[in-house]
């Protein structure tokens, strides 16, 4: 952006917002684990406190 204040006016206003959140939200889905998610219905159906420590079992 830097470099072409030079050849044209640049007005980074929404558009480098967005590109910060979509890559913030990339990060984000690449970090969640949905085995975790399903760990604590089944502890919640089953009528125990949601673990505080996420198991690490195997996966099927």
């Amino acid at each position: 952006i830097v470099k072409m204040v030079t050849l044209a006016r640049v007005v980074p206003e929404a558009a480098l917002f967005a590109f910060a959140a979509l890559t913030l939200m990339i990060a984000v889905v690449l970090m969640f684990d949905p085995m975790l998610l399903w760990d604590l219905v089944d502890d919640l159906r089953a009528g125990r406190a949601p673990s505080a420590a996420p198991r690490r079992e195997a996966r099927r």
